[in-house]
């Protein structure tokens, strides 16, 4: 599987879907997958603030949600690093909840430069 990792105050931070950060970005985004789901269709700042926060302390990450609020983060490059780790689950056979590991990307690790003054 890719490891996907962003920058933040110049700091490499590895993005990692876990059960706890889709648990955190389901609360964050209306309290199941379907609302999340539905609220992804169009998010707003704070949406994408909280499924970064998500997935950096799910890739172990030790910035709090504060911290990812007061970096200068380039947006572009922070919503394809989401969407690739979002890309490395497929719904199940049935189209259900996400888990499946979908075949890696061509690259080995994929790197979004995210900075902050």
């Amino acid at each position: 599987m890719n490891i996907i990792s962003i920058k933040i105050n110049g700091e490499a931070y590895r993005l990692k879907l876990t059960l706890g950060a889709l648990a955190a970005i389901e609360t964050a985004l209306g309290g199941d997958l379907a609302a999340a789901s539905d609220r992804l269709k169009n998010p707003n700042v704070n949406d994408v603030i909280s499924i970064i926060h998500a997935l950096v302390v799910g890739g172990g990450g030790q910035i709090s949600i504060e911290g990812i609020k007061g970096a200068d983060i380039d947006f572009a490059d922070a919503a394809i690093a989401v969407s690739r780790v979002f890309e490395n689950f497929a719904p199940d056979q049935n189209g259900e909840a996400p888990g499946k590991p979908m075949p890696p990307h061509h690259g080995k690790t994929h790197s979004s430069s995210l900075s902050a003054n």
